[in-house]
């Protein structure tokens, strides 16, 4: 055989090998993807599941369970439109605030913050926990009279790169004698949420109004 044809047939056999090698990278590539949306299915699937027993177990009636639960589900699916469309990678955060404020005109909610990236699984709790005040809010806080306004600020802590302080404070809300903050919103954001984006959540009715201090590991 001469030279020339050990090196056309040669060719082909580096070819072949070359197409296993990426067939092999592709099949692996998604065994590893179909795992990690198994993961995200199942925490959503618990997230849910939480929300609907939280939400039974201090519900009036059937009809302000099915109110409240669909409102949180809806709020979840949005930002879970968001997280697929960043490929459940780094989400903006002040992307993820307009997100969760949707339906509110922005001239009522101030923002004020610099730009910050979070995983998916904090943008995904800290979301449904702004989501949670933000209907508090609405229904009992600065939002629930004409002149309230609500201020949301964030930063990184000085003491860790990796951790975020937002703070949620309301003004011009009505007077309510002795709050205690004890609703479905302010248990889920407190005891269930704040534990999921690896933070705290420390609640306080000021003489101006609400402010909520949450902290979270992104």
């Amino acid at each position: 055989i001469s030279v020339t044809g050990v090196q056309t047939c040669a060719l082909p056999i580096f070819r072949i090998a070359a197409d296993q090698d990426e067939i092999q990278a592709a099949r692996e590539h998604g065994r590893v993807m179909d795992l990690e949306l198994h993961h995200r299915v199942n925490n959503a699937m618990a997230m849910i599941q939480g929300v609907a027993n939280i939400t039974a177990r201090t519900a009036r009636d059937f009809d302000c369970f099915r109110d409240s639960f669909n409102e949180r589900v809806q709020c979840l699916s949005r930002i879970s439109t968001l997280l697929v469309r960043k490929s459940w990678a780094r989400t903006p955060l002040r992307e993820l605030i307009h997100t969760v404020l949707d339906r509110q005109s922005n001239d009522r909610i101030a923002l004020d913050g610099p730009d910050i990236d979070l995983r998916s699984e904090v943008a995904l709790a800290l979301g449904m926990a702004l989501h949670e005040l933000l209907s508090n809010a609405e229904r009992h806080g600065a939002l629930s009279t004409d002149n309230g306004v609500v201020n949301i600020d964030w930063r990184r802590e000085p003491s860790s790169e990796s951790q975020l302080a937002l703070i949620w404070s309301e003004r011009g809300g009505p007077d309510i004698d002795q709050p205690q903050p004890n609703g479905a919103g302010h248990y889920l954001v407190r005891n269930v949420l704040a534990r999921q984006f690896g933070g705290d959540a420390d609640l306080a009715f000021e003489r101006e109004g609400l402010r909520v201090t949450l902290t979270a590991q992104i």
